[in-house]
């Protein structure tokens, strides 16, 4: 599942810089970068977090928080620009 997760993260890279153009509309430069890198950092936060909480816990509820983490931190802004294509800026 590490493995997912460190994809997770290249995607949230991939998948923000690719709106980063369309996104200076809404929000302004500094502000898209914070919350770029916030995003970026997410997942490995999550994967570090589960690992470290649970460490004393049963195997199931580390499984159960992991797979939990990758349903809440899907790069949606790679798989939606993905699928869509390129976002004209």
């Amino acid at each position: 599942l590490a493995g997912a997760y460190v994809l997770f993260t290249v995607g949230w890279i991939i998948g923000g810089l690719r709106l980063q153009g369309a996104s200076q509309v809404l929000i302004g430069p500094v502000g898209y970068q914070a919350a770029l890198w916030t995003a970026v950092a997410a997942p490995l936060l999550w994967f570090v977090g589960v690992y470290v909480l649970t460490r004393a816990s049963k195997t199931w509820v580390r499984v159960t928080w992991l797979f939990a983490g990758l349903a809440l931190l899907a790069p949606w802004p790679f798989l939606m620009v993905a699928a869509v294509g390129m976002v004209a800026s």
